[in-house]
């Protein structure tokens, strides 16, 4: 994306912090208000791409710890985001284990697209794990992860975002929908390049 393009959406690449000894990593427990986690599919039993819009990189630790019938009520997970907001879009994998001893070896693509269907960003090869993290057995969240901020220019309304997941013999798709409203969040110039 170029300073001249029509739609301002920023979307700066980072890394997630692993949580050390489970320092907010643990699930809060059910948030009442939560809507059902995004839908995954599910490929060779167990192995689902999860494509996720989060307000924090704790909420994303919470979710890969979470057990799987609990994931959906983590607080923190949107599905509606105002202009001006942060949002971490982390793609993950659930139910993945190595074949025997061998290396891990995951890599994602990420599309989201505009309301209109326009696409607003596509990276073939957007993130990519290989190292298990012991805390969260089976669950993998790839990086980088991606944030995004709209800009007030940017359009309301639903964006698409998609996923798939390879480990070189299985793969996985999941998307999900992210509601962009307007907001009067303030906009911090330097989140902006």
């Amino acid at each position: 994306m170029t300073p001249a393009r029509t739609l301002a959406v920023t979307l700066v690449a980072a890394t997630l912090v692993a949580c050390g000894g489970g320092t907010g990593c643990h699930a809060d427990g059910p948030d009442p208000e939560a809507l059902p986690e995004p839908p995954a599919a599910e490929l060779d039993d167990h192995f689902q791409a999860h494509v996720l819009a989060a307000e924090s990189h704790q909420a994303i630790g919470r979710w890969a710890a979470a057990e799987a019938d609990t994931r959906g009520a983590v607080h923190g997970l949107l599905q509606q985001v105002s202009i001006g907001q942060k949002v971490f879009v982390p793609v993950a994998v659930s139910g993945y284990q190595p074949e025997g001893d061998g290396p891990v070896a995951l890599a994602a693509s990420l599309r989201v697209f505009h309301p209109d269907g326009n696409k607003l960003y596509d990276e073939s090869e957007h993130a990519t794990a290989a190292a298990l993290d012991p805390s969260t057995p089976g669950v993998v969240v790839l990086s980088p992860i991606l944030d995004i901020i709209f800009d007030p220019g940017d359009p309301t309304g639903d964006y698409r975002i998609e996923t798939s997941i390879s480990d070189g013999d299985r793969q996985a798709h999941a998307q999900t929908l992210l509601t962009v409203v307007a907001g009067s969040m303030d906009l911090d110039p330097d989140q902006h390049f």
